[in-house]
């Protein structure tokens, strides 16, 4: 458990669960991707959130509250080198990646980098807006490769994974709120307060329901993937529900992002 701790507190799972997400949409969309963009996306997923947390490591005054930012301040040498090295695979990467995804993802990047020069300045807009790009990251590959317009049933998939996103994010900003005040980060749970929080990723919640329902019934032919995206959402429920087991040693975190490996069981189908 401590072994898989580490994995969470470094990110590698939230960047092996964008590259499941990436594979989960290519599949539906009937799409073969290579192994250089998955590679790709994954390195990039890792660069993004480590930087994010160096960074708010960095700005906290004296230590920090959560044991992430404490890693990340406490080991900033190694993994600001690591995340050369990373940058560096992305560019020898980026000459076997298809030219449709680099394009993409080149546009997307920039966008990337200008939030993460103003996402402090985001304010209660911060999950949203990380929702948005990490589902845009998740599709850049499939989208660009795509050759037909996108059905209303597939619209309706990329709408409840971006939710999905957005609930996570909001989860861990009801989480982290007093953690988030103390060390001066600004989230949408320490503008709105944790009950209007509540009421928010609960209504998230219930919309993600009904969109998911509505889709089975218009075109039954997207039931499991829907039924997967939906379990994704089940399991996001239960630390909200029991949030006493689950604030203890950040274990709403390690949920959280095993709630994005589960595409990959719907793959191994």
């Amino acid at each position: 458990m401590r072994v898989w701790r580490y994995i969470n507190i470094l990110s590698l799972d939230i960047a092996v669960g964008a590259m499941t997400g990436c594979a989960f949409f290519a599949h539906l969309f009937g799409i073969v991707l290579l192994s250089h963009g998955l590679l790709s996306l994954g390195l990039i997923v890792w660069i993004i959130y480590t930087v994010d947390h160096l960074a708010d490591a960095n700005r906290s005054e004296g230590e920090p509250s959560t044991e992430r930012h404490r890693f990340h301040k406490r080991w900033r040498i190694p993994l600001k080198a690591g995340v050369v090295l990373a940058s560096i695979l992305v560019g020898i990467e980026a000459f076997y990646v298809r030219k449709p995804v680099l394009v993409a993802g080149l546009g997307l990047g920039i966008v990337v980098i200008v939030y993460l020069f103003f996402q402090a300045r985001l304010k209660m807009f911060k999950e949203l807006t990380g929702a948005l790009l990490y589902t845009a990251g998740v599709l850049v590959a499939p989208l660009s490769l795509l050759t037909r317009p996108l059905i209303e049933a597939e619209w309706s998939l990329i709408a409840l994974f971006m939710l999905t996103a957005f609930a996570n994010l909001l989860l861990y900003s009801w989480f982290d709120q007093s953690n988030d005040e103390q060390d001066g980060h600004v989230s949408m749970a320490t503008v709105l307060g944790q009950k209007t929080t509540g009421k928010i990723l609960m209504i998230t919640f219930l919309v993600i329901t009904v969109i998911g329902t509505l889709t089975i019934f218009l075109d039954p032919t997207f039931i499991w993937p829907i039924i997967f995206l939906l379990s994704m959402n089940a399991l996001l429920f239960i630390p909200f529900q029991f949030r006493g087991y689950f604030s203890q040693k950040d274990r709403y975190r390690v949920v959280g992002d095993l709630a994005f490996l589960l595409p990959a069981l719907y793959l191994l189908l």
